[in-house]
């Protein structure tokens, strides 16, 4: 904050004279603020299982089996931040102002102008492309062509899932005056 402390005399000016004093302050704050975020994502994902093949086995027990194949993917993308703390501008202090003293007829003009601007700009741009493939896959064992005593199992498949998480946040400005 700006602190205007001033004084002005006019006196022991002589008769039928003209004394003009003045006093003129100016706070002035500006502030500009300007953020952008661009962002990007090309994410793929795949997870796969199974595929598995026993053939041409001759005796024996025979058992082909897949687990689980999962893709999971995460996209945060967040906008930037402004922060400003601004004085309020506000006039803090004392104009003092003496007129004394002088001679006759004389024309004393005293003033004082105490003058505080401010402007405050805050501008964020947040553009976000975010593109997702994922993708899992079970299963496709085989077993072919066995022979002999025993058995042939094509067993279990295990689970397929794929999940997708995207979030895009805006930017944000704050002003603190």
């Amino acid at each position: 904050a700006a602190a205007f402390a001033d004084s002005v005399t006019i006196q022991g000016n002589g008769a039928k004279s003209t004394n003009v004093a003045g006093i003129l302050n100016i706070n002035a704050t500006f502030v500009s603020q300007n953020n952008e975020t661009v962002a990007i994502t090309l994410v793929s994902s795949k997870a796969n299982t199974g595929g598995n093949t026993a053939n041409g086995n001759t005796g024996g027990n025979v058992s082909v089996d897949a687990g689980n194949a999962t893709s999971t993917v995460n996209t945060t993308v967040r906008g930037s931040t402004n922060y400003a703390a601004i004085p309020c501008g506000c006039s803090e202090g004392t104009t003092d102002i003496k007129v004394k003293g002088n001679g006759a007829d004389s024309t004393n003009i005293a003033g004082a102008a105490n003058i505080n601007l401010s402007k405050t700009r805050q501008k964020n741009r947040t553009f976000a492309v975010t593109a997702v493939r994922s993708r899992a896959r079970t299963g496709g064992n085989t077993a072919n062509g066995n022979t002999g005593p025993g058995s042939v199992t094509v067993g279990t498949t295990g689970n397929a899932s794929s999940t997708v998480y995207t979030t895009v946040g805006g930017s944000s400005n704050t002003l603190n005056p």
